[in-house]
Order: C-alpha cells, then sequence, then structure tokens
C-alpha cells in the first residue's frame, strides 16, 4: 500500500479546555475565611471607591450632572429634572444655532471622541491587542496577561488620534 491510501481521515485536534482557576484564597479553610473576611471587605470597598474615583475623574461633568439630576428628582418630583434637562437642551440648540464652531469644538468633537473610544476602541482592545502580539505573559506559568494601555481617543471629522501606553520591552 502506498502511503496516501492508509486512510483520509485526519486525526482530529486535541481537545484544549482550562479548568477555570480559583483564586488562591478560595482554597483556605472556612474558619481562616472568616478571621479575613473585615481584611477581603476592606480590599473590595477599597476597589470600587477607587474604580469610582477614576470614572469621576474622567468624566466629572456628566457624573455630576448626573448625581444632582437624580438626587433633584429624589428631593422633590421627577419633573424638575426633566424640566432641566430641557431647558438645557433649549440652551445647547440655541448654542449651535448661534455659535457653530464653538459649539463643534467644544460638544461635539468630545462626545464623537467618547462614542468612537467605547464603541470602536475600547470594545476589541484586549482582542485586537491580543492577536498583535502586543501583551506581555507573566507569572506562575505565564498566565497573567497584560495589555497595554488605552488612554485616550481624540475623533476628528475625518480620523482617530489615539494616544496608548505600551509596554515594556
Amino acid at each position: 500500500m502506498r502511503p496516501q491510501e492508509y486512510s483520509r481521515w485526519v486525526d482530529p485536534a486535541p481537545l484544549e479546555v482550562e479548568r477555570p482557576r480559583l483564586p488562591w484564597w478560595t482554597m483556605l479553610p472556612r474558619k481562616l475565611l472568616l478571621a479575613a473576611a473585615p481584611i477581603i471587605l476592606v480590599a473590595v470597598v477599597t476597589t470600587v471607591v477607587a474604580f469610582l474615583a477614576r470614572r469621576v475623574w474622567r468624566y466629572p461633568v456628566f457624573l455630576v450632572g448626573a448625581a444632582i439630576l437624580v438626587g433633584l428628582g429624589v428631593s422633590s418630583s421627577w419633573w424638575a429634572p426633566v424640566k432641566l434637562l430641557t431647558a438645557l437642551a433649549a440652551l445647547g440648540g440655541l448654542w449651535a444655532w448661534q455659535h457653530p464652531g464653538s459649539f463643534t469644538r467644544t460638544v461635539v468633537r468630545q462626545l464623537r471622541s467618547e462614542w468612537r473610544r467605547a464603541v470602536v476602541y475600547a470594545w476589541l482592545w484586549r482582542r485586537v491587542m491580543l492577536f498583535t502580539e502586543l501583551t506581555k505573559y507573566t507569572g506562575h506559568a505565564q498566565r497573567r496577561v497584560h495589555y497595554p494601555t488605552l488612554r485616550r481617543v481624540r475623533a476628528d471629522g475625518w480620523r482617530d488620534r489615539v494616544s496608548v501606553t505600551l509596554l515594556h520591552g
């Protein structure tokens, strides 16, 4: 028999399934976990506060405005924020009508930049960085993956300027 006539079947690829790895501290005894619960709680609260602080730092006007609208709605009625938003929309429309250049420079570019950052870049960022091999693997058995950081997106009318902090090496 010739080598081509042995079999037309191709051996299937091995199934490469990785077991989900739990954090090391989940394997500790229950009594030790209960004793460490206050420390874990402080770590979780600190992480949440840091996350919220980063969001307030990045989007101060939006978040403070949303907090004011929610506070106004809870303290009085929900018609108050609706009236305030209607007045702000009317003022924005008047600004866009009277001074379209400054409105585009101040409002439209910001909104377009944030939209492009959220929809185009941030959504696929990790996968694209992984496929272009711009990631760095570290840790035990090379399991931790580090990605370049997407810093800033500026959307002009016809191009996007993307600032990235690359990894060392």
